[in-house]
């Protein structure tokens, strides 16, 4: 999806396409809910086509979502590219504990507080500058 991204942002514009690929993602997970709300078991290749047409939203809504928080103050691109990344990673970490409450009914609790204290590592004042 990135090659298509770069083709199309030119067109379109950046938040246009942030728009589809959202939409787009959206629908594919709500039909993802449908699926798996059926009584039966829903057949593989359904769930394996919303599955990848969710995945690759993720290189429009990422690429997209990147350029239009660095376009608000390009002094700052590096800074701000690294905390959009630290907050995708974050979204990300959020959702792997949600899917793991979900299922197994208890978040691990191994990973999490060990991605807390790194975290937590990395807030804590050093020792005096030279």
């Amino acid at each position: 999806m990135n090659f298509t991204n770069s083709q199309m942002v030119t067109r379109l514009g950046s938040s246009q396409i942030l728009i589809f690929g959202g939409a787009v993602a959206g629908l594919s997970g709500i039909f993802l809910v449908a699926l798996f709300a059926m009584p039966s078991l829903p057949p593989f290749w359904c769930v394996y086509a919303a599955q990848s047409v969710y995945a690759a939203m993720v290189g429009l809504i990422a690429a997209n979502s990147l350029a239009g928080a660095m376009n608000v103050d390009p002094q700052s691109a590096g800074s701000i590219s690294s905390l959009v990344g630290a907050m995708h990673y974050g979204a990300g970490k959020s959702g792997h504990r949600w899917s793991a409450f979900y299922t197994t009914g208890r978040q691990d609790l191994s990973c999490g507080s060990s991605c807390f204290l790194a975290g937590l590592h990395g807030c804590l004042p050093r020792g005096p500058r030279q």
